[in-house]
């Protein structure tokens, strides 16, 4: 499996894809498992890890997360913590 999606991902980066992302659950399981982070040094995004950091970073936004919450009050201006 690692090595067809591995294929199929180099045809698309050949197309000028610059990330790829696993289209179905089962193939990024599979992807996991077996560190597969990148093919040919361009990213492949769990998708399952990013949906799981943004759900806890939304729970307990702390200065250690990435993702900055923000309200209207914010709206067209930097947060705090990014100025």
């Amino acid at each position: 499996l690692v090595e067809g999606f591995a294929s199929q991902a180099r045809r698309m980066i050949a197309g000028g894809a610059d990330l790829v992302i696993p289209a179905e659950g089962v193939i990024n399981a599979v992807l996991v498992r077996n560190a597969c982070a990148a093919v040919d040094g361009v990213p492949v995004l769990d998708f399952y890890g990013a949906l799981l950091s943004f759900a806890e970073c939304s729970c307990d936004p702390s200065p250690v997360c990435c993702i900055v919450p923000i309200s209207a009050a914010h709206c067209g201006r930097l947060p705090m913590i990014a100025r």
